[in-house]
């Protein structure tokens, strides 16, 4: 792939719109994806931000000048072990399709942010606690 065809050049804003950045922004499909791009920042010197479901009141995925890894597509829920309540997803896939899939199975999670459409990897990535507990205690 041309290299010039694999980023975007856009001007991306935080959800509020109050903020925005400059950036080369990589939609990630696939882990290879990610390998791709940080060897790319790594050759060419700049930094990465990553972004899920932009749905941050920070601007911590913004980067002015930098990469960005949208992971907007990398959205897959990969497995569901209800007898060892393990969840397997890829990192941008929303919170939103994760309760789709547990509340008609009797499953939920014990504290639900305010908006249903965070990432899974956002939700960890600015350390929202409740996802931090145990597993069991999650599902």
């Amino acid at each position: 792939m041309n290299k010039s065809e694999y980023y975007q050049e856009k001007t991306i804003t935080n959800w509020q719109g109050s903020s925005y950045s400059h950036v080369k922004l990589i939609e990630i499909r696939s882990v290879d994806d990610i390998k791709y791009s940080l060897s790319y920042a790594k050759e060419l010197g700049l930094s990465i931000a990553v972004k899920g479901g932009g749905c941050s009141y920070s601007d911590v995925f913004l980067n002015n000048d930098g990469i960005v890894l949208d992971l907007i597509n990398f959205i897959k829920i990969l497995s569901f072990d209800k007898a060892n309540l393990i969840i397997e997803v890829e990192s941008g896939a929303r919170l939103d399709r994760l309760l789709d899939l547990l509340l008609p199975q009797g499953f939920t999670l014990p504290i639900v942010p305010g908006v249903r459409f965070p990432s899974v990897g956002g939700l960890l990535a600015v350390s929202y606690t409740h996802l931090t507990l145990p597993t069991k205690r999650i599902v």
